[in-house]
């Protein structure tokens, strides 16, 4: 019997990628424009995508410490 497989996406698209990080398209765009959170184009394709590893990196460089 084969075993179910889970894939899980590490590339998601601008619109995923925003509502990852709870903030709006136009807020995204304005962030990845100042170089805040990086973007990636596969070769010969024109899409933008973003990896969840940064969107994760950016959540955790983005935390307040308080006290």
């Amino acid at each position: 019997m084969p075993v179910p497989r889970i894939i899980t996406k590490r590339l998601v698209t601008l619109t995923e990628a925003a509502d990852y990080l709870g903030i709006s398209v136009r807020q995204l765009e304005y962030l990845t424009a100042a170089g805040e959170i990086k973007q990636t184009r596969l070769p010969n394709t024109r899409k933008r995508l973003y990896d969840i590893v940064d969107l994760d990196e950016f959540i955790e460089h983005s935390k307040i410490k308080i006290g």
